[in-house]
Formats: structure tokens, sequence, C-alpha cells
């Protein structure tokens, strides 16, 4: 997930996560996938298919690289980082299995499908120049054939003393991890489980380290699900930025010293995490878990939940739920630190008292957990609330619903989960829910054109706001910060599915949080999210679209879909103008702008918003030229889908026409609102994993 700013929203489900994953390059690239390449033979050398090496290593390093969706550009940069980190002759051995996207990143020859490459030194922090052992063609990395598969050739090519398996791409903690947009899919925790378990058990070999570099995977479900097969697993409880782990510097430490344990690899993964990010996001985190502590914690997690479960039949569940209230929510109001909302249950004198089995379980839970987490970093952001590892609770409301029910019931992608099998955890999810506690707020109306007034909203606190669409158009969302930090959501409020978002940090991205889109009619809801104590006033307005009259050209910054390298800009933001033709001619609409700062697209559409040509150009200039008969009124459409900056908009009258053809009908259309429907995902600033 890399993804930053918390990929917050109050909660979507991962199947509408996966929606926008799946959906993003069939819109983006211009459906080029099946256009191959042109470039001379100069440009892409094929490398050599070599046989691994056959020897034995100190460390063997699996890295499950699946850059087939919007992460493939930042999969490419950890690449070059392990090839920078390892020297030559190195006793670490590093087998990378790479998957690729068609029309995403352009560089290393621009091929696409799964390669397996032995990790080789080289400096080069563009061009991947490692030993390619074996080209799998294209390959679905949400498979858990694909990594058993993975793991194997790993185990029976390759012998260490140590081994680390690193999983690598988006994830959405207990709903799974590892989309694979060409093939639609994603690995759910118990296909990972699986691959795992069949290979570990046929070459009788376990890991000394697992590790997921991917949002949201520190959660104690995630864990239990390794604990047969590793002793320590890394990952964050938080998003992670796209850069991921430091492996420069975990391999560059490593190589120092090939004999460290994976107690000691572990902590240096974790506080290069922190050297990295701390002075950059302030909403970062890592830790390494102790999967040993899982035989005593289990007892521990059943009297605890079973304790809590007697509270609320005696009544008392309100104090539960206020301890809830009080805990840090993370994941989009998905899941809770586990250890602060134990605090936080014994911070309740009234209740420890009253109830004192709850009192002494909760000290032991507490107790066992702190020793669960080894090692733990925290951005001081957290205030202590972040310590290493989180739990499924929802927030209870219609977005959530139907996963807390799959939860409860281990259905859809909560199958096989070995937690809900051995705790009892659920059942005290259940009994929470069913008597009405953990609901989250109700939406309150918004009218268009009148603004909100100014609100304060608290850290991790949602505010929700539904207005009506009745006249199809433009419409223009507008958050201004008065002080603070939030961010803004876009919610269909039949289905709640996402639509749009804006990311910013403010105030160093900006003061406005902006969404603008064309709507249909219908009703939609407005989320706006608390990054920390902030004030705001929200209004929605029907959009009027600039004039910009041939001979005329208009100059505008904005923030764009998938934001800058640090995830800073990220917005969803159309910007629409009316250009009247009064003389028949030739056109050029001519879209400018800097591409090594920002990708801007081009699109011409008619009055009824009806997409007539377009140009998605990934260099400084998209251009579309056409021929007017008579007199018109089109409406052009320029979209922001990467970094930040400024374009300059264009209209050239070239010469006069005699043709009576008009504009050309190219394509009907299909809603310019659902191209951000795809980036959804992409959201929760750099978020990535």
């Amino acid at each position: 997930m890399k993804v930053h700013k918390k990929n917050a929203s109050f909660l979507l489900s991962f199947a509408i996560i996966m929606l926008f994953f799946t959906t993003y390059i069939d819109v983006y690239s211009g459906n080029d996938s099946e256009i191959e390449p042109i470039v001379s033979a100069l440009e892409i050398v094929e490398p050599e298919v070599l046989e691994p090496m056959a020897a034995h290593f100190d460390w063997l390093i699996m890295i499950y690289l699946d850059g087939d969706n919007n992460l493939e550009e930042d999969a490419i940069d950890d690449f070059n980082e392990l090839e920078d980190g390892i020297v030559v002759g190195s006793s670490i051995a590093i087998i990378v299995l790479l998957d690729r996207i068609p029309g995403g990143d352009s560089s290393n020859g621009d091929w696409s499908g799964t390669r397996l490459y032995n990790v080789t030194s080289d400096s080069d922090a563009t061009n991947i120049n490692s030993e390619l052992l074996e080209d799998w063609g294209e390959k679905n990395m949400g498979e858990s054939n694909t990594l058993e598969l993975f793991i194997n050739y790993c185990f029976d090519n390759y012998t260490a003393d140590n081994y680390w398996l690193n999983i690598w791409d988006h994830g959405a903690g207990v709903v799974g991890l590892c989309t694979d947009d060409t093939d639609s899919d994603f690995l759910t925790l118990d296909e990972m489980q699986q691959a795992i378990d069949a290979s570990t058990t046929l070459y009788a070999q376990n890991f000394d380290l697992i590790s997921h570099d991917a949002c949201y995977m520190n959660m104690i479900e995630v864990a239990y699900e390794l604990e047969e097969f590793t002793d320590y697993f890394v990952g964050s409880e938080e998003s992670i930025p796209l850069d991921g782990f430091d492996y420069l510097t975990i391999i560059s430490q490593l190589e120092l010293d090939t004999s460290m344990n994976e107690t000691t690899l572990a902590e240096i993964i974790v506080d290069s995490y922190e050297a990295s990010y701390d002075e950059i996001y302030y909403d970062v985190a890592l830790s390494c878990l102790n999967l040993s502590v899982f035989d005593v914690l289990i007892p521990n997690v059943n009297n605890f939940a079973g304790n809590l479960s007697l509270v609320i039949a005696d009544g008392q569940g309100a104090s539960i739920e206020n301890a809830y209230f009080n805990t840090l929510i993370l994941m989009f109001d998905y899941s809770i630190d586990f250890i602060n909302f134990v605090e936080e249950i014994i911070a309740d004198t009234t209740l420890m008292t009253t109830y004192p089995n709850l009192s002494s379980t909760a000290q032991d839970l507490l107790s066992n957990l702190t020793s669960f987490v080894l090692f733990n970093y925290q951005n001081s952001y957290y205030s202590g609330d972040a310590n290493g590892v989180t739990i499924f609770m929802p927030l209870m409301n219609t977005i959530n619903s139907p996963d807390i029910d799959d939860y409860i019931d281990s259905s859809v992608n909560y199958v096989n989960f070995d937690w809900q099998a051995d705790t009892f955890w659920e059942e005290f999810l259940d009994n929470f829910y069913s008597k009405g506690f953990g609901v989250s707020l109700p939406y309150e109306e918004l009218l268009l054109g009148v603004s909100t007034g100014t609100q304060e909203i608290t850290l991790h606190e949602e505010h929700l706001y539904a207005f009506e669409v009745v006249e199809e158009g433009p419409y223009d969302i507008r958050v201004n910060i008065v002080d603070g930090d939030v961010d803004l959501y876009l919610f269909n409020g039949t289905d709640l599915s996402g639509i749009a978002f804006s990311q910013l940090y403010n105030p160093i991205d900006g003061s406005v949080e902006r969404i603008r889109g064309y709507f249909t009619p219908g009703i939609y809801i407005v989320d706006i999210y608390g990054w920390m104590y902030s004030s705001y006033n929200l209004v929605v307005n029907q959009y009027t679209l600039p004039i910009v009259e041939p001979g005329e050209s208009i100059t505008v910054s904005s923030g764009t879909a998938l934001g800058d390298e640090y995830g800073h800009y990220q917005q969803v933001v159309y910007h629409y103008f009316e250009v009247p033709i009064t003389e028949p001619g030739n056109y050029t609409f001519s879209l400018t702008y800097n591409s090594l700062a920002v990708n801007y697209d081009l699109f011409l559409l008619n009055t009824a918003y009806n997409l007539q040509d377009y140009s998605e150009s990934t260099s400084s200039l998209d251009s579309i030229t056409v021929s007017f008969s008579e007199s018109a009124t089109v409406i052009v459409c320029i979209f922001g889908l990467t970094g930040y900056g400024s374009f300059t908009l264009e209209i050239i009258h070239l010469t006069p026409t005699s043709e009576t053809s008009g504009l050309t009908f190219i394509f009907s259309f299909i809603g310019l609102l659902g191209m951000a429907l795809t980036l959804w995902l992409l959201g929760k600033r750099k978020i990535r994993k």
C-alpha cells in the first residue's frame, strides 16, 4: 500500500478496492496493452538466461515483488536498491520474482510478465542488471500457486544458514495482499498460508524471518497465519510509503555482518524505516512481532474476549464502547491498535473494580502483548498509541457491516482463518455489534451552495455528509481548512463505492481540499477525515466552466490523482473549460506542461459531456486537432494523473476548411468520473500498499 497518508476513508470493503485496481490499466493506458512497443534493437538487449549458482549462503532472501499494478515503478526502484546494497561475491543470495504490468513503467525494455532474478551488485539506479534466471511469462501474483512455485524454486536451488521471505505490494490487513491487475486477483490470507505451508512442508524448512512490505499487515490475525513457519514477522499496522523498506541500508548492513541472526536483521529493518520516514511523514509505523509468544497469548485473548462478552451480557457494554472510541483506529476505521484497546479497558477503574476477572485477564494480556511486540517504531504523532499490532474491530456503519458479518461468519475473504478457529474474538465482536455498540455517526444533510460553517474535528474523527444531485453536470466539492489537516473522500450514496479523493498534506500542500467531476443525478456521501485537531468549512457547488476563446491560453496549477513521488498533492480534480467555436476551420487544442514534474491528459467533449477525442501523451505536450465546418461549443477536460505542477491550455485556430463533417464522434460517453473510480485505492497519500 505504497500510499501515504493513511489510505484513510471511513472504510471501504476490499472488493471495492480490488475493482479500482483491476480497472486502472484499462482506463489509463489508453487500452493499448496489446500494442507492442516499437523500439530499435539498440534500445533493448534481452538478458541472457542463466542457471542458478550452486552454493551455500549465509542468508537466502526471497523477494516476492508484485509490480503488476500501479506500483510497478516503485517495485523497480526497490529492485535497484537491492542491487546497490549487495556486493560482488556476496555470501547473501537475493532471489526476486518480479511481475510487471503492460502499459505502466516503460523503463528496462518495458517488458511485461513475470521474471525470476538472482540479484547482483550494480550501482545503476535506473536499470535492472541482475542475472535473469527464468522468464515465467505472465503469472498471477494473487494466486497461491505462484507464491508456492517461487518458494519451491528458491529452496530447490539454494541452501543457506538463514532464510528471509519478504512479500511486497499493496496490503489490506486481514483481507489480503498482492493485487495482480492483469489477472484481477489478490492473495487472501488463507491462500498465502497454503503456499507457505506447502513449500515449508515439502522442503522441511521454515523461515527465520517473514516480512510484508505492504500496508496494514501487522494485524494479529495475519501474524497467527504465519506462526507455524517463522518466529519473527515484520510489518506495519499503518500504511507504507511508496518507497517501502530501505533496502539499500538493510542489505548494506547485512553485508557488514552476514552472520547476524534474524532478530538483529529485523531490528535493522525497523530502525532503517524510522530513519527513512520519521522526519518526512507523521503517520508511519513499523514493528517486529515475536510469534513464539502465541502459545501463551491465545489463552490470554480468549479469557479477555470471554470476560468482555460477560460485561456486555451484564448490561455494561457502554464502558467497553467508550474504551473502543478512545482507542487508536486505523486502516479506514477497520482495525484498532490492540495494546491501546487493552490499555483503555484497564484505564476504566470502575470496570476493573466491578469485574475483577476482566481486570486480571486484561493485565495478563497486556503483559504478554508487550512481549509479543519485539521492536516497534511509531512516529511521535501517535502519542504512544501505535504499539505495533492491530486487530479487526471496525466502526459499524453501512460500509463496514458486510465485512463485519463475513469476519464473524468466517466467510468470503475470511475463510479458514486460524484466528477465528482458535479464539473467541469473533464471538465477542458478535456480542458487541449485535447490542448496537461501535456505530459510527449518521450522515448530515448538505445543501448545494450552502457552507457547513466552521466545523471542528479531532484526530481520526470522521464527519459524514450526504447531498443530492438533481441536474447532471460538473460539480465542485471544496473544503477550506482553517487550521490543521483533513482529507476529503467521496462515495456513491447507493452502493457506497468510492468515487474520488483529495489527500493533501495541509498546509504544506495547500489549505484547500477539492474534488471536481461530472456528476449524474443521485445521492453522494462526503467523508471528512481528521489527521489532527482541525477546523474547516465545506461547500458543494455546481461548477461554472471558465470560457477559453480560440487564440487565448490559460494556465492552472493542480495536484493529481497519484500525487508526486513523496505522496503529496494527491487529489481527483477534472479541469473543465468551455470553448466557443464561431468560425469554420481547423483548431488545435494544445496542452503543455513540465512532464518531469507532472503528467496531464487532454480530453475533448461535446456539450453533453460525451467523449469525442483524447490525448494521453507522457511527454510535455498533449494535442488534438479537429476540423469544424460550422459554429459549435466544445468542452475541454484536463485530468492530472501523476505529479504536481501547472499546465497551459491554448486553443489555436489554424485555417478555414470546406469540410462538412464537423466533430467526429469517436467514443460513446462512459463517464469521465468513472476514471476517478479506478484510482480510488491509489489514494491514501502515497500510500502504496
